[in-house]
């Protein structure tokens, strides 16, 4: 009872704009993978319903996924910790259901290509 009540509050916290803009590249990964890891934990049902905040979410997970581009970055291991909990639990896909489900693919896709490139 006091683990699926204490997962209710996880879930239903939200990323305030203070911290999504938080200027601190570490706090930022770290918040990161904790709304990627807040994903995986209640997947396939997101506790986050309303369409602005999703976007804004995936927007700021797009923005932190760039991280990859430096292998020999200290928090490389995080960034990749957050691509791998993202990619696991298939958290994109979530996308789909928006109307601005393109603005928010084209904008990973044009992230992925510059990583690779």
């Amino acid at each position: 009872m006091r683990a699926k009540k204490g997962a209710h509050i996880i879930g239903t916290a939200k990323p305030t704009v203070t911290l999504l803009h938080c200027f601190c590249r570490d706090v930022q990964l770290l918040i990161a993978c904790c709304i990627a890891d807040i994903l995986r934990i209640f997947a396939p049902d997101a506790p986050y319903k309303d369409p602005a905040q999703i976007k804004t979410i995936f927007f700021f997970l797009i923005k932190q996924l760039g991280g990859l581009k430096d292998p020999k970055d200290p928090a490389f291991k995080r960034y990749f910790y957050l691509l791998e909990n993202l990619a696991y639990v298939k958290s994109f896909n979530m996308c789909f259901d928006l109307e601005e489900c393109s603005e928010i693919i084209c904008a990973l896709y044009q992230l992925i290509f510059k990583i690779v490139k």
